[in-house]
């Protein structure tokens, strides 16, 4: 009998902390969001790290030199490469902005996460003693932004991630109560039944799912910046003594008008 319920107890305690997975794995948010895109000037862009959405955090440098590496910005001419700014959070380019709708994106390098007995460590979960669980994390990141009087289609294009978000109407024209509806795509594909939820920098989260087709349709109720974002988890697809799922995290950020 104390066996047994020693047996229940440690399964309980196994599946609350299995149960935790998702927040703890995805504990540093990923995105990246305008500073500054006037047309005629360069961008600025937040490279965005913690959870002071929008401003964002200054980025270790150690994680600068490992995990944050190719930045693109596209519009008009072409893409080009977005290089750190004046401070670790900042990105830029020395070209100016013309007019045009543009969309910044990239990626954080994949690490593995493992929770044990003993907590979380950025390990491979043969790397630790008694582990739980163990995610390969991938992040993405993306934004539109206007410059100038705007103009294109650009934000409807897929850049490629692996789970992407992608506006199905021109989220630079969003106003307050608007309707922001977006597709998701996991390796190009729609993603049906996907949940998407969307952080303001105040107040309230919103959420949908999404249809069979992937779509999925979100009311902002408030000016300001928004933080969309989705989670996708699969079996790894490597060696299982490092981990057993990649856990895909995307962000499209999307400023609301006053």
């Amino acid at each position: 009998m104390r066996a047994t319920r020693l047996a229940a107890a440690l399964a309980f305690c196994l599946g609350v902390c299995l149960s935790l997975w998702p927040a703890a794995a995805s504990a540093h948010d990923f995105w990246i969001s305008k500073v500054q895109a006037e047309a005629g000037q360069p961008p600025v862009l937040t490279l965005g790290y913690g959870h002071n959405f929008p401003v964002g955090e200054d980025v270790p440098e150690e994680n600068l030199a490992t995990r944050f590496q190719g930045f693109t910005i596209d519009g008009p001419g072409g893409p080009v490469k977005l290089e750190r700014g004046a401070e670790t959070k900042l990105l830029t380019s020395a070209k100016p902005l013309a007019d045009g709708i543009y969309v910044a994106w990239g990626e954080a390098t994949p690490l593995f996460l493992t929770q044990s007995t003993q907590g979380w460590a950025i390990k491979a979960k043969d790397e630790v003693e008694n582990p739980l669980a163990s995610n390969l994390s991938a992040k993405h990141a993306k934004t539109v932004i206007k410059a100038g009087q705007g103009g294109g289609d650009l934000w409807s294009k897929p850049v490629g991630q692996k789970l992407e978000i992608v506006p199905v109407a021109d989220p630079t024209a969003l106003a307050p109560s608007g309707q922001l509806k977006v597709k998701i795509l996991f390796q190009g594909q729609p993603l049906p039944s996907a949940k998407v939820e969307a952080f303001p920098s105040e107040g309230d989260p919103v959420s949908a799912v999404a249809g069979n087709d992937g779509v999925a349709e979100l009311t902002l109720p408030r000016a300001g910046w928004w933080r969309v974002m989705v989670e996708h988890s699969i079996p790894y697809e490597g060696d299982r003594t490092k981990a057993d799922n990649e856990l895909n995290i995307t962000s499209l950020a999307v400023e609301v008008g006053s």
